[in-house]
């Protein structure tokens, strides 16, 4: 059974298969730690904002600030994901 398990390993780590497996593992890799230090500057953003009084909150909810902020989170986010998605490794030359 092991020997197998082996020989299927070797088969799929050849060729544009390991190439894709690594990639797809750096991927994965990037984005959770760009997702990370992204919640982290979020989480700051939202901590300094709760000492805001209430009446300085109300008019920012009316101008519309609540619903730009998330838009541009939102953004920040996709943008994150798209180019951790990028990251992958290219061998270079022959």
């Amino acid at each position: 059974m092991g020997k197998l398990f082996y020989l299927v390993g070797t088969f799929l780590l050849q060729g544009s298969v390991k190439t894709a497996l690594l990639g797809a593992g750096l991927g994965l890799a990037s984005a959770v730690v760009m997702k990370t230090v992204l919640e982290r500057y979020i989480n700051q953003a939202l901590q300094q904002m709760q000492g805001f009084d209430a009446v300085v909150a109300s008019f920012l909810h009316l101008s519309g600030f609540d619903i730009a902020l998330s838009v541009v989170i939102g953004a920040l986010i996709a943008r994150v994901t798209m180019n951790s998605m990028k990251l992958s490794l290219i061998k270079k030359g022959a």
